[in-house]
């Protein structure tokens, strides 16, 4: 194993090559990622305005990657892959031959007819703030964790904010109806408008949007935040097992010599006995530094209890495990009424997962009840 291909140049693939040289590779390594920059944190774009370069947060000083002697191929995509012969295709023509591949390519943003702007990248976030520059009203389309969070920034610059969602409160689906519901008032509380169980059926970019009901809100400016697909197109043919992602064992092994990590894994957590595709932060990091171990041989199982937060305002929402769906809901510390609270969500009387509201203290301990009998 002397040549590693990474491709996607975010946190987790640039976790796989810092772990792969902290562990003692001396092999090469090409981290192709698509953007023209070092790999950054993107949880901040959504939370605060992003201008200029110095507002980015790098997840790696420049300096130190220096040392590592990585062969950084950035601002080129990856345009194919041939898991037969071990080359990758560039879109410069250039090709890359590898004994091992990662696939870290993470997500793109889905888009609406008529288009409206979608937050991913560092200059997604550039445009967003020029935009707000101009825009009295902005329309926020999706009240998932990324539509609250452009609510809220958009909410906290004096703009006049419109959130639509075809969800009957936000991330009812996901956080059960006493947290939605919590997020409704804290939401309302800041001036949101908000328009639940309706649906868009075009953008109308300057103007506003048209629901499929016939009708029409009108903002300076649209942002649509309705999910995200794995970026995968790129390995069409390439002999890669696809489905909602790149699909992998529990190792993160999709092949022999193919692996993946972040966003696009799609991979058995035998933890809780299922398959699972992670758009979280922490995720991308902690399954990138599982790959680089079993690239080195270490056999690695990787089955986390997932986590992931959003802050909106001055709140801060953490959750460890899996909840919402059809789990039942206990609260183990004060309620959703509360300032603070903590809840289990549990099958069969067994906690999946554990929710703090403003409660990083209490929710990091009710994490050790994952697995266990609702107390």
């Amino acid at each position: 194993m002397d040549r590693v291909a990474i491709v996607g140049a975010s946190a987790a693939g640039l976790a796989v090559a810092e772990t792969l040289r902290d562990e003692g590779f001396t092999g090469a390594i090409a981290l192709v990622g698509e953007e023209p920059r070092h790999g950054y944190d993107r949880p901040p774009l959504s939370k605060k305005l992003h201008r200029t370069e110095s507002d980015l947060t790098l997840l790696a000083d420049p300096a130190r990657l220096d040392r590592l002697g990585i062969d950084f191929r950035l601002g080129i995509r990856a345009i194919g892959a041939d898991a037969t012969e071990g080359i990758l295709t560039l879109a410069t023509g250039d090709r890359i031959a590898w004994d091992a591949l990662v696939v870290a390519t993470g997500v793109k943003p889905s888009a609406l007819p008529g288009g409206g702007l979608t937050l991913r990248t560092f200059d997604d976030a550039v445009r967003l703030g020029a935009g707000l520059d101009t825009a009295a009203s902005v329309l926020i389309v999706g009240a998932g964790i990324l539509g609250c969070e452009l609510a809220a920034l958009v909410a906290d610059s004096g703009r006049r904010a419109i959130m639509i969602d075809p969800q009957p409160a936000p991330m009812v689906d996901r956080f059960g109806p006493a947290v939605a519901r919590r997020l409704f008032l804290l939401h309302a509380a800041r001036g949101v408008e908000m328009h639940f169980g309706v649906s868009v059926e075009r953008v109308r970019p300057g103007e506003g949007i048209d629901l499929v009901d016939g009708r029409r809100f009108d903002a300076d400016l649209v942002l649509v935040a309705v999910g995200s697909r794995p970026e995968t197109g790129w390995l069409d043919g390439s002999g890669i097992p696809l489905g909602n992602g790149v699909v992998c064992d529990e190792y993160c092994r999709a092949l022999p010599n193919v692996y993946a990590a972040g966003d696009v894994a799609n991979w058995f957590n035998p933890r809780f006995g299922r398959r699972m595709r992670i758009e979280h932060r922490m995720n991308a990091t902690e399954q990138g530094m599982a790959v680089a171990a079993n690239i080195l041989g270490r056999g690695q199982v990787f089955d986390p209890i997932p986590y992931f937060w959003t802050d909106q305002y001055d709140q801060k929402l953490q959750v460890h495990g899996l909840i919402g769906g059809t789990r039942q809901v206990t609260a183990l510390i004060g309620t959703p009424d509360d300032d603070g609270f903590v809840l289990a969500y549990s099958t069969d009387g067994i906690v999946e997962g554990v929710l703090g509201w403003n409660m990083a203290g209490g929710v990091r301990k009710a994490r050790a009840l994952v697995g266990k009998l609702v107390p």
